[in-house]
């Protein structure tokens, strides 16, 4: 799990890449019988006409560099 220093690093590069438009970083814990523990995390944004969903990953800044990246495409194959 990630620590709550790496939680707000990302949420702030999110909030710096896409000023005033909507974002989230949601973090997902699944707790086993077992004792294991799943900790996932998914960053979204709403731009006018989409909106982008992270794959889930394991650490939030690597949830945010992958919402960025699929905008980034996006948004060169737009100006194709």
């Amino acid at each position: 799990m990630a620590t709550k220093r790496e939680e707000e690093v990302a949420w702030r590069k999110l909030q710096k890449r896409f000023p005033n438009k909507y974002i989230d970083l949601t973090h997902e814990r699944t707790k086993y019988g077992c004792g294991a523990e799943k900790n996932i995390y998914k960053a979204y944004v709403d731009i006018e006409v989409n909106t982008f969903l992270s794959d889930s990953f394991f650490t939030p800044y690597e949830a945010v560099n992958d919402v960025i990246t699929k905008i980034e495409r996006s948004m060169s194959y737009e100006k194709e």
